[in-house]
């Protein structure tokens, strides 16, 4: 399709000189040349019926002109039925998988993926959106056999292709399921390639802290800085500042912890941080401990009384049942607070790597074309 490419090359170029920005950071300025691309297409389409590119491409850009997802997969869904007998199983593992990526991520998306897997899909983004999927699924229940599947797609994705995170999020997978030196080599193997890269320093610190070497693990901390990383951008190069003073907390590094931490600590919801407040107390800080505690518990109590007296209810039920989960929150703090002060074990903690959740539309537009 050497005539589109050359089209939409020459729309590209005409938008940048045109307007000075990227290609396609204006949706309004944008919209225009999606159009000159659907033309095109339609007028193709016209004279080739059965071309799945023509097909696809349609999709995506109707997808772009804030067509519904559901609207674009009933395209494809249109283009198989009318050809179904006439396509390769490539062709169709090609429409199932961008069927699978318009289609509902938590119900229909697996169905329409798998139905490309069995045809023997030769798209990566086949198993990149089956290992996104399932890890999806782990991060939601917690159960060990959809981050096995997810470590499975994901192995497959990054022997299909080489780029950035294909790669990082076969080594997340291999992280979660604790397989931490072959994921730490993965990891360095990148840095090489994307120095400095913040979320690689700290995959790579979490990979030493988790392999028993303590130093190592301090030293790639100390280089992350939180934030949106100055030199990468996508959405994994945003690390929260949490997720690197919980590592010096695990190291058992808590006046690390305590130093970075006090500084945001306002921006988060700690009623049920225990190891914040275990810290605070293992390390003697007991009176902002205990000014923690006070001020938490007149707001959990002042939450409750509060929905004694509003009226802003579907039903007198449905008030019941909020004040009696405003009350299972105070007793459960309390509760959290006398566990800490009777000399508890160490809370733990979960330091979690997660993937790039990337666009696996094989006819994308905007991503791939």
């Amino acid at each position: 399709m050497d005539k589109l490419k050359e089209f939409w090359t020459d729309l590209k170029t005409d938008y940048e000189n045109k307007y000075e920005i990227p290609f396609l950071t204006d949706y309004d300025k944008s919209v225009p040349y999606f159009e000159k691309m659907e033309k095109l297409l339609l007028d193709m389409q016209k004279e080739d019926e059965k071309n799945t590119e023509i097909a696809c491409l349609l999709a995506s850009v109707r997808m772009e002109l804030r067509d519904s997802y559901e609207d674009c997969a009933e395209l494809l869904f249109d283009f198989l039925g009318k050809n179904e007998e006439d396509l390769s199983d490539n062709e169709k593992a090609r429409l199932y998988t961008n069927i699978g990526y318009y289609s509902d991520f938590e119900t229909l998306t697996p169905k329409y993926l798998l139905k490309a897997e069995e045809l023997n899909s030769p798209y990566q983004e086949t198993y990149e959106g089956l290992g996104l999927y399932y890890f999806s699924e782990y991060e939601s229940d917690n159960d060990e056999k959809n981050l096995e599947k997810a470590l499975k797609y994901f192995e497959k994705t990054s022997k299909m292709s080489n780029d950035y995170a294909s790669l990082f999020n076969y080594g997340a997978a291999l992280y979660e399921n604790k397989k931490y030196k072959e994921a730490k080599i993965l990891f360095e193997n990148l840095l090489i390639e994307y120095p400095n890269r913040m979320r690689l320093l700290l995959a790579v610190g979490y990979c030493e802290l988790f392999m028993g070497n303590k130093e190592k693990a301090l030293f790639y901390l100390a280089q992350v800085k939180d934030g949106q990383d100055e030199n990468y951008s996508l959405s994994t190069d945003d690390i929260s500042d949490y997720q690197v003073y919980d590592a010096y907390y695990v190291l058992d590094e808590y006046d690390k912890f305590l130093n970075g931490l006090n500084d945001v600590i306002c921006n988060y919801y700690t009623d049920d941080w225990e190891h914040y407040y275990y810290t605070l107390w293992i390390k003697n800080q007991k009176d902002e401990f205990y000014d923690l505690v006070q001020s938490t518990i007149s707001k959990l109590e002042g939450r409750i009384e509060e929905a004694k007296i509003d009226d802003d209810y579907n039903s007198q039920e449905e008030k019941e049942d909020y004040i009696v989960s405003y009350k299972e929150d105070l007793a459960k703090y309390k509760a959290m607070i006398k566990r800490i002060e009777n000399g508890c074990k160490k809370p733990e903690i979960k330091l979690s790597l997660y993937p790039e959740y990337k666009c696996f539309l094989i006819d994308c537009l905007r991503h791939k074309f």
